[in-house]
């Protein structure tokens, strides 16, 4: 894995701090996120049905860890 998906992986966790980030990530449900793109970033993303999708990875992760902690403030709170 390239030592640029660390700090992706930083990045998108400080974004999604942000209120309106996190409920419109949340929004996207259980669906495949994919960073289509025409300028063939096959490292971040998707072009022509090729890529390795990193950012749609990375977006994937942050959602789940954020369901993640959400349950276990749920759970604290019963």
């Amino acid at each position: 894995v390239s030592d640029k998906v660390q700090p992706m992986t930083d990045l998108v966790r400080l974004k999604s701090a942000q209120d309106d980030l996190r409920e419109r990530l949340l929004a996207t449900g259980e669906a495949e996120l994919v960073e289509g793109n025409t300028w063939n970033d096959r490292f971040w993303g998707v072009c022509g049905g090729a890529g390795k999708n990193w950012l749609g990875r990375i977006l994937m992760q942050v959602r789940e860890e954020i369901r993640s902690e959400l349950a276990a403030q749920n759970a604290t709170a019963s």
